[in-house]
């Protein structure tokens, strides 16, 4: 079984990143101090790449204050919300 952890270098390799459909909707939440996202720093490098292979269809939510684990912190009931905001307005489209 392979580890999450070794999958890093993939999700930096622009090559692999291109490989992602263009089209693809894609939601991004974290926390501002989330350490594994860098305190958003490597959220917003990450969001470059993506932009950067193409992907044009990229929304994003950040949370002051918020740590790793949005869907359990304090304001969950926001992040939640957000998050199915942003999939109605998916299927909406799609419809």
């Amino acid at each position: 079984m392979q580890s999450f952890l070794d999958a890093f270098p993939r999700l930096a390799d622009p090559r692999e990143i291109r490989k992602i459909r263009d089209d693809l909707p894609v939601y991004i939440l974290s926390g501002g101090d989330d350490p594994v996202g860098q305190r958003l720093e490597g959220v917003r490098v990450l969001i470059d790449r993506y932009r950067s292979a193409g992907l044009t269809s990229i929304a994003q939510d950040f949370y002051s204050g918020g740590r790793h684990e949005m869907l359990h912190e304090m304001n969950r009931r926001d992040v939640i919300t957000n998050l199915l905001v942003w999939m109605s307005s998916i299927v909406e489209r799609r419809s």
